[in-house]
C-alpha cells in the first residue's frame, strides 16, 4: 500500500517539479538565443571576411598599375584607412551582437522568475 503523503510534502514536491521544469525551460530559451546568435554572428562574419578579401584582391590589383612609388605609396595609405574603417564598423557589430546576446539571456532568466505582468512592468 503506497504510503500517503502530507499535503505540505506534496505542495513541496509539486513546486519543486514546476521550479525545475521552468529552469528547464529557461536553459533551453537561453541555449536556442545563444546558437541563433552564434549562426547570425557565423554569417555575419563570412559575408566580412568575402568583402574584405575581395577588396584586397582589388587593391592588390590597383597596386601593380602605379606608376610611380609615391602614387603606390598613396594607394597603399587608402587601402590601409579602408580597411580599419571596415573593421572598426565590424568591431562594433560584433560588440552589438554581444548586447543582444547579454539581453536576450538575462531576459530568458527575467521571464523565468517574472510574471507576464512583471515582465512589462519591468520593460
Amino acid at each position: 500500500m503506497p504510503a500517503k503523503r502530507k499535503p505540505a510534502a506534496e505542495k513541496a514536491t509539486n513546486n519543486l517539479m514546476m521550479f525545475n521544469q521552468e529552469a528547464f525551460e529557461t536553459a533551453i530559451e537561453m541555449q536556442m538565443g545563444f546558437l541563433e546568435t552564434a549562426t547570425r554572428f557565423a554569417k555575419e562574419f563570412t559575408d566580412f571576411a568575402v568583402r574584405r578579401a575581395e577588396a584586397n584582391s582589388e587593391d592588390l590589383a590597383k597596386f601593380a598599375g602605379a606608376k610611380s612609388p609615391p602614387e603606390l605609396l598613396q594607394m597603399q595609405l587608402e587601402h590601409m584607412r579602408a580597411m580599419f574603417e571596415d573593421y572598426t564598423t565590424e568591431a562594433n557589430r560584433i560588440i552589438g551582437l554581444a548586447g543582444e546576446t547579454i539581453g536576450e539571456g538575462s531576459e530568458a532568466v527575467r521571464s523565468s522568475f517574472l510574471s507576464k505582468e512583471e515582465l512589462k512592468k519591468a520593460g
